[in-house]
């Protein structure tokens, strides 16, 4: 199945089907050699920025994640690594929750004595995402699987939070 989004032109696709192969058979050097070898293709055409590479480890290290974007308030994708999860439709996932997180701000902002939102999280039957404000301005949206472990990607949310700020302070220069 990788093979045939190679072909296709999707090696994003490709590169998910073969780490999570990788995840199951770490043993399996041929795997690895293999997801080396379509991760360069990818790195020559689409250079990543930091923020992406950043966003990359961030979502590679959580079993369970599809993706993490990072938004303006705008809407406009400031950052974005995915799973091979496009059949998901993030960006459309995404509009919707941005518009929903940004009614919620407002009202909190209304309500002052109710403190400065921190995060929201969304739980559907297909999947749970976590909005986080990184400033005034931008936000980041992380999409798991129903099942993933919203603890941990919170934690890891908290590890990579001061590092994906001082990269939006160098995409803003």
């Amino acid at each position: 199945m990788a093979e045939l989004f190679i072909q296709q032109g999707q090696p994003d696709r490709a590169a998910a089907i073969y780490r999570k192969l990788q995840k199951n058979d770490p043993a399996n050097t041929s795997l690895g050699e293999r997801l080396l070898a379509i991760e360069s293709l990818m790195a020559e055409q689409h250079p990543q920025r930091p923020i992406d590479k950043t966003l990359q480890r961030f979502v590679e290290g959580l079993a369970d994640a599809l993706s993490a974007t990072i938004l303006d308030s705008d809407g406009v994708v400031l950052g974005q690594y995915q799973m091979g999860s496009a059949h998901l439709g993030v960006e459309g996932i995404i509009a919707h929750y941005r518009q929903a997180f940004g009614h919620i701000q407002r009202a909190w902002e209304e309500e002052p004595q109710t403190g400065q939102l921190n995060e929201l999280i969304i739980s559907t039957s297909l999947i749970t995402c976590i909005l986080k404000p990184l400033n005034q301005h931008c936000f980041l949206a992380l999409l798991l699987e129903p099942k993933g472990l919203s603890g941990r990607a919170r934690y890891m949310l908290r590890y990579y939070e001061e590092t994906l700020k001082e990269q939006l302070v160098e995409l803003e220069k």
